[in-house]
């Protein structure tokens, strides 16, 4: 008996006036299959072609335009082992995605994609049953979040790497400037409400305070823009005092710490970056983080290689040619095929192909000098 997987959402009437909604995929593998470690890229690549079914406009400005973007993504949570290099999914077993959706537009788009709603999550060459999805966080208002009671006490758990962009470099700490900056920009381009930046900002570094914190490092690759170094782990926010002399400061500071689980902290959100929660849970990575740090190390180590041989002439162009030379021979010895880079990278195979045969050849003049 076939269960329609997205019987517990209801008669969709609610994508008629709700702005904000998190869904929970529970996915299943059919058979084993092996990922690549910067597997969030699929999810991120199936969901906007998804959106391009539907609408090929919408889809093209989700991919292709600066400003900030109406989703974000998780990335799978589950039974991840690793196994010659790679990532195994195992037969059968259950894995969780989360989707999120913060703007009227999207939710629309929503309720047209439940009318077709695909039996599998395409990730690759591992197509992964969609078995249920449900509500994690149920639908919602961005005027439901600003009128909810104020809190001066909230507690944030980070589940992926999560850094903020800063003077062209990553920057991996949970600054409270850093993270309401993230969550205003996205509020105020898809809320009715706007807010001053630089005015709230000040509050902020003033106000507000960490009263614990449990955190570590992590560095991850971050696909043809090479690694990422962020933090996971969980945070404590409260108020200090005389923050009653600025009650609309006050209240939006609420709202938008109810606002991080939908639009996530940081950059790279829509490649699963940034995955956050409103609570304070106690995670240990033990899947597959040891292998990606030895991924990003080696991306890095590569790139100090391909740089010393150009003697640090060519600027920006010659070190985007370099990062992409380290991603390539990186993604090579993880006995990854040209082909799978190439989709991987959102490279076209020929330019790969080439780009393969220049780095090969020198690394081999770098080992004979």
């Amino acid at each position: 008996m076939n269960i329609n997987p997205l019987s517990s959402l209801g008669n969709l009437t609610w994508t008629n006036k709700n702005d904000l909604v998190i869904l929970e995929f529970e996915l299943v593998a059919g058979k084993d299959y092996y990922l690549c470690f910067d597997y969030s890229k699929g999810l991120h690549a199936w969901f906007l072609d998804q959106v391009r079914q539907l609408s090929s406009d919408l889809s093209q400005r989700l991919h292709d335009y600066p400003e900030e973007k109406a989703f974000s993504i998780s990335r799978l949570q589950g039974n991840l082992i690793e196994s010659d290099d790679k990532i195994l999914l195992k037969q059968n077993s259950l894995y969780t995605w989360y989707l999120s959706i913060f703007s009227q537009e999207l939710i629309q788009w929503l309720k047209i994609w439940f009318n077709q709603f695909p039996s599998h999550l395409g990730l690759y060459h591992a197509p992964l049953q969609i078995q249920k999805v449900k509500f994690f966080s149920p639908p919602t208002t961005y005027e439901n979040l600003w009128k909810e009671k104020i809190e001066t006490n909230f507690c944030f758990t980070f589940l992926s790497p999560t850094s903020f962009r800063r003077n062209n470099h990553h920057y991996p700490l949970p600054h409270p400037p850093n993270l309401f900056h993230s969550y205003l920009r996205r509020w105020n381009q898809f809320s009715q409400k706007v807010f001053s930046q630089d005015s709230f900002l000040d509050w902020i570094d003033k106000f507000v305070i960490i009263r614990r914190y449990h955190l570590e490092s992590k560095k991850v690759a971050g696909g043809k823009k090479g690694s990422v170094t962020g933090f996971i782990g969980s945070l404590e926010l409260y108020l200090g005092h005389k923050y009653q002399d600025y009650p609309e400061f006050t209240q939006l500071y609420s709202a938008l710490c109810r606002f991080a689980p939908y639009c996530g902290t940081g950059h790279k959100t829509t490649f699963g970056l940034g995955h956050t929660r409103l609570e304070w849970v106690d995670i240990y990575q033990n899947n597959n983080n040891s292998l990606e740090e030895k991924l990003s190390q080696r991306i890095d180590e590569l790139v100090d290689i391909f740089l010393k041989k150009k003697n640090g002439k060519g600027g920006n162009r010659t070190k985007n040619i370099c990062l992409n030379y380290a991603n390539i021979i990186a993604r090579k010895e993880l006995r990854q095929s040209l082909k799978d880079i190439a989709t991987e990278l959102e490279m076209p195979y020929e330019t790969v192909k080439t780009y393969s045969k220049r780095a090969t050849k020198i690394l081999s003049s770098s080992q004979l000098t």
